[in-house]
């Protein structure tokens, strides 16, 4: 960082000198990663931006040792929250043109190129002031991420075994028992890196020999965690997504290719799965946050959105999907104050 900016330690002083909020990833005694961020008012603005309550990312760095991990995914997924939920109108950051990892990530989200500095410093912003409409419904997810695109009547619900909903979503026994999100729950720094990434990303993946022949882009994915015997969550819808694409993978090569980065499954889980009867799917997917509160079983059953446990994935139709959205209205909530 000192490489690429004149005046750091001054800079990084001030930072310390005005308390400026942060997040940090720490392994041990090494910060794997950190972002720093600022408030800005509308009378401050030196870029283009929208909007007059605007968060500025002061800075966005994964330590080399920890990228492609998907860190900085989760960071990504943090600033959005905070910022969505706290009522900012835009989010930026600056960064140059070498940084191509970072932009690759943001624009991927939304963020926009909105100028440039002479020294080469690039802005990006991501705003929720101006309405957008965009006909794709994935598209539109996640460039407006986290805000939910406008309603659809195609949505599933998919039961998921509570041990792998403990990898694909760490976070639901913390919200569970504690009403609260986790910042980095389960993040596991020294922890299988194979089961690490899913956790801590955006970009999702389940696996599954489902009879369903087609799901498509941009219908509503709603995971309901299926009978624990443990004292975890059971029973309950706990999570939304939105789909990317659902495939059908023919061998091991194109099924490890068509998770990769996403999946809770192990090499020889994805293997036993493959080895099934039934065609093997990989539903690829954006995961849009938690319900809360989550909805259970008798609450699904007494609206007429299921007429027992599921046991497979279940086409919802378009009434009860409505009924559905009424009831998760509050999802997600991944965001946590800073430190």
């Amino acid at each position: 960082m000192r490489e690429d900016y004149d005046g750091f330690d001054s800079w990084f002083a001030k930072c310390r000198t005005e308390k400026r909020k942060c997040w940090i990833i720490n392994d041990e005694s090494t910060i794997a990663g950190i972002c720093i961020f600022n408030d800005e008012t509308d009378r401050q603005k030196v870029w283009p931006l929208a909007g007059q309550k605007i968060l500025k990312i002061c800075t966005f760095k994964i330590s080399e040792k920890y990228r492609g991990g998907r860190l900085g995914e989760q960071f990504v997924r943090q600033i959005l929250w905070y910022a969505y939920e706290n009522r900012y109108e835009s989010i930026y950051l600056t960064v140059f043109a070498k940084q191509d990892s970072l932009i690759s990530l943001i624009t991927y989200y939304g963020f926009r190129e909105v100028g440039r500095s002479a020294n080469g410093e690039i802005c990006f912003e991501k705003e929720w002031v101006n309405g957008k409409i965009i006909a794709d419904r994935f598209l539109a997810a996640r460039s407006d991420y986290p805000r939910l695109p406008e309603f659809s009547s195609d949505a599933f619900l998919i039961p998921i075994k509570y041990a792998f909903t403990q990898r694909l979503f760490p976070e639901i026994d913390s919200l569970s028992h504690k009403g609260q999100l986790s910042l980095f729950h389960a993040v596991g720094i020294d922890s299988d890196r194979e089961t690490l990434i899913p956790s801590t990303s955006i970009r999702k993946a389940y696996v599954c020999n489902a009879a369903m022949d087609s799901i498509a882009s941009g219908s509503d994915l709603y995971f309901y965690q299926t009978v624990c015997e443990n004292e975890g969550v059971s029973q309950r819808l706990v999570a939304h997504g939105i789909v990317d694409d659902y495939i059908t993978v023919p061998n091991i090569e194109s099924l490890v290719a068509a998770t990769a980065k996403r999946t809770v499954y192990s090499s020889s889980e994805l293997l036993t799965i493959l080895q099934r009867k039934n065609p093997t799917r990989v539903i690829r997917f954006i995961h849009m946050g938690y319900l809360t509160p989550l909805i259970n079983l008798e609450t699904l059953k007494s609206q007429e959105i299921v007429k027992g446990h599921p046991q497979s994935i279940l086409r919802v139709n378009a009434v009860a999907h409505a009924k559905l959205r009424e009831l998760t209205q509050n999802t997600v909530r991944i965001s946590r104050r800073p430190a």
